[in-house]
């Protein structure tokens, strides 16, 4: 049997951020016994940058728009305007059969794919993986290392300079083409102005739940999605659930960041 590594890699792009006194900054580190974590803070990250030219959002109907991908091995020589990454890359071990390990080093065979099947059918595992350590950075250091997301990759090592991958990158999002009356643009002055004895209750409540619409109004995931949209009821319900203690105020919204 062969002993090949395969994994999973997360590219941020850590816009603002720098090291002081070196040009990188590495980690390596082991998160339980399976998986091996490599953390690199820095211009050059180990398996590059795969650049789209393509929109992030496209209208429904729209005319086909030609997706154009580049890659860069080295990041820092690429069009893009930053040039500091946080890249978390999650690897793991696993046993093949001999064959697929020497074909895998063998020009010109598809060999990869197999190993690039293997690493994603452990996609939530080590996705889960990258979540705990990109949570932990967000958490001990500053969340602008780990709050955009330029890449993802599948990925099987062939040796520290060779591999190969399978590339992720933002996914195109679809609007639908909207018209409006312009009447139905002014019906907003009447429904949305406020008079002074509704203030409170619009900043207290109204404010709070909104928030929180619009969070889930543009969250990609649909988990984090669904508690979004859940929340602005919880808010609105807090604030008319009775109080059975007199002595407490009866609906006290919630406070949440």
């Amino acid at each position: 049997m062969g002993i090949e590594l395969i994994g999973y890699r997360r590219l941020y792009d850590a816009i603002g951020c720098s090291v002081r006194d070196r040009d990188e900054v590495r980690l390596d580190f082991r998160v339980g016994q399976t998986y091996s974590v490599e953390v690199r803070f820095g211009p050059d990250p180990r398996f590059g940058l795969s650049m789209s030219g393509s929109p992030q959002l496209m209208l429904r109907g729209a005319t086909e728009v030609k997706q154009e991908f580049s890659y860069h091995k080295h990041a820092s020589e690429s069009s893009h305007p930053n040039k500091f990454f946080t890249e978390i890359a999650c690897f793991m071990t696993v046993e093949v059969p001999q064959e697929l390990s020497v074909a895998f080093r063998e020009p010109g065979t598809d060999a990869h794919n197999e190993l690039l099947s293997i690493a994603k059918a452990q996609a939530e595992t080590l996705r889960a993986v990258a979540d705990y350590v990109a949570g932990m950075i967000g958490l001990r250091l500053t969340p602008q290392l780990v709050m955009d997301v330029l890449n993802e990759n599948f990925f099987a090592v062939r040796d520290d300079a060779d591999f190969a991958f399978e590339s992720y990158g933002a996914p195109i999002e679809l609007r639908n083409r909207i018209e409006f009356w312009a009447a139905e643009l002014e019906q907003l002055q009447s429904s949305i102005g406020t008079s002074d004895a509704s203030i409170q209750r619009v900043l207290t409540v109204g404010a709070p739940a909104l928030k929180w619409l619009l969070r889930a109004w543009v969250e990609p995931n649909s988990d984090y999605r669904f508690l979004n949209l859940f929340i602005p009821f919880e808010v609105i319900l807090d604030e008319y659930t009775p109080v059975k203690d007199a002595g407490k105020r009866s609906g006290t919204p919630l406070a949440r960041g």
